[in-house]
């Protein structure tokens, strides 16, 4: 990930946006989420994945999707209970892909223009990252990868909890975060 500087970012505009709408939609006071995603096409709506914690209930995921119906685009509201070791492991792989953000380095001929593809913003509490179309198969791809799964799973609106390939998969990626270069 890319260093964020999120109060003059994408990001601060579409979180006050979203943490309006959801207050609203959802009719519940909740606290500040714990994680924030946000997955940004150029030529779609964004994807949006919250871990709040209420203290009456377990954590709860949230996310907001445009989905196209009738040539029009709607958006949902999914949510999902996740356990309290699960919600644990993915707060901890948003805060070491945070914590190891840096800048790329410029290599002779590479360009980071580029108005097509798909922007994903990681944002914990007062630091966030982004990262434009990773490569496949590169460890920002893999930390995408897992996040969209998560998504899905959301959709489905069932309690979440994560299996051990999952753990394991989390883990790996997070040393992987801290080695990459």
């Amino acid at each position: 990930l890319e260093p964020l500087d999120y109060y003059y970012s994408t990001i601060s505009t579409l979180s006050s946006l979203v943490d309006s709408t959801m207050k609203e939609e959802l009719q519940v006071k909740f606290y500040y989420p714990l994680i924030r995603f946000i997955k940004r096409p150029s030529f779609e709506d964004c994807e949006l994945l919250d871990l709040y914690y209420r203290k009456e209930q377990p954590y709860l995921l949230f996310t907001r999707i445009g989905e196209e119906e009738n040539n029009q685009v709607l958006r949902r509201i999914y949510q999902s209970e996740i356990d309290t070791i699960s919600a644990g492991q993915l707060e901890s792989l948003f805060r070491t892909a945070v914590y190891e953000t840096r800048y790329q380095k410029m290599e002779p001929g590479m360009n980071f223009i580029g108005v097509d593809g798909t922007t994903y913003f990681y944002k914990i509490p007062g630091a966030a990252g982004k990262i434009w179309s990773p490569q496949k198969e590169s460890v920002m791809w893999d930390l995408t990868e897992i996040t969209s799964e998560i998504i899905e799973w959301v959709k489905k609106e069932e309690p979440i909890f994560f299996d051990e390939s999952l753990v394991a998969r989390i883990e790996k990626l997070k040393e992987d975060l801290v080695q990459k270069p």
